[in-house]
């Protein structure tokens, strides 16, 4: 007799599948032995997405940046621009010409 073993989370497979797949970006498998991936915006707002393979919809969309201190999206400040690949964090938001970054 054989056992299967729980996909991990960020990953799924169908009922009987012998191999896990990993979600599509902007796709998550929240839990271990998911049947399927759900949408990050059927369960945040559109401001919110992941990478493949990711548990949780822990990054921004494009004109969003991820705020660490609150863990959600926000929008991308005037001056700015927030479409890094793989979702935009602070350090990484591109400011426009004639803008300039306070720094701390």
């Amino acid at each position: 007799a054989s056992t299967c073993d729980d996909c991990e989370a960020g990953a799924y497979s169908a009922t009987g599948a012998a191999l896990c797949t990993p979600c599509e970006a902007g796709k998550v498998a929240a839990q271990p032995g998911s049947s399927e991936c759900v949408a990050c915006v059927a369960l945040h707002d559109n401001a919110y997405t992941s990478l493949e393979g990711e548990a949780s919809c822990s990054r921004a969309t494009q004109g969003f940046y991820w705020d660490a201190i609150v863990q959600a999206p926000r929008e991308c400040p005037d001056g700015a621009t927030c479409d890094s690949p793989g979702g935009t964090v602070l350090a990484t938001i591109a400011i426009k010409p004639d803008y300039y970054r306070l720094t701390l």
